[in-house]
């Protein structure tokens, strides 16, 4: 950073605008957008792969944005279509794929119809006291899933 404190030397707050610089750089090496020169000195960095990538496309900080967020473990259900979808830039079947897992496993938890779909579902389905399958005991008065009792005043 100190060619960095020579170029910025005649700015008021060159240690602050220096700071941020030195933070913004450790973010691009961190996230993999910067690599070293090979050919070069160790302290000489170029855009990676992955960053020349991000700046050529127009969504490229959206999409960047999107795989951190699904950086982490999805559940195994998930894990191949939404992963996959997501690769092939197929956004809405990435959002949608798991909406419709998350539906049918309700749908088959709670025991209801197949006319039932979305927000109706969703709604019959996390009544209390109600839409357990035939073959489960209903929940009773302050256990998860039942009525709960007021609080003592």
């Amino acid at each position: 950073m100190g060619s960095a404190r020579q170029a910025f030397q005649d700015e008021p707050d060159t240690d602050v605008l220096v700071d941020r610089l030195s933070d913004a750089w450790a973010w691009l090496e961190a996230h993999a957008l910067l690599s070293r020169v090979p050919s070069q000195s160790e302290g000489l960095r170029q855009l990676s792969r992955d960053g020349r990538n991000l700046a050529k496309d127009p969504e490229g900080i959206t999409r960047f944005e999107a795989r951190q967020r699904l950086s982490g473990p999805l559940h195994p259900a998930l894990e191949d279509t939404v992963r996959t979808n997501f690769d092939l830039r197929d956004y809405k079947t990435a959002c949608f794929a798991p909406m419709k897992a998350v539906e049918v496993t309700v749908r088959d938890a709670s025991g209801l119809d197949h006319s039932l779909v979305g927000v109706p579902l969703m709604r019959k389905a996390f009544q209390p006291r109600q839409n357990v399958k035939a073959d489960r005991r209903r929940p009773s008065r302050g256990e998860a899933g039942g009525t709960a009792r007021p609080a003592p005043r």
